[in-house]
């Protein structure tokens, strides 16, 4: 079987074919689709020191295409530049 991913197990290995691009709120749509729990993701951003944000993860359909859709809102007022 080689490199065929058993019955019920998710492979290690994904392959973007970003044809005419990608952006980062698209990329971690998809991660989040495919399974990647959004508390990991929040966890993980915790570790920074980085605030003023709020992450969130709704289910759209464009066309006959469903996926998730990825964003990152900032507070108004989190960023005095």
């Amino acid at each position: 079987m080689g490199d065929q991913p058993r019955k019920g197990h998710m492979p290690k290995t994904i392959y973007f074919d970003c044809f005419s691009g990608a952006s980062g709120d698209m990329i971690l749509g998809a991660l989040l689709d495919a399974g990647f729990p959004l508390e990991t993701l929040r966890e993980s951003l915790r570790s920074l020191d980085f605030r003023g944000y709020e992450l969130s993860v709704e289910r759209v359909k464009r066309s006959a295409i469903t996926g998730a859709q990825f964003k990152a809102v900032l507070e108004e007022d989190a960023w005095d530049l």
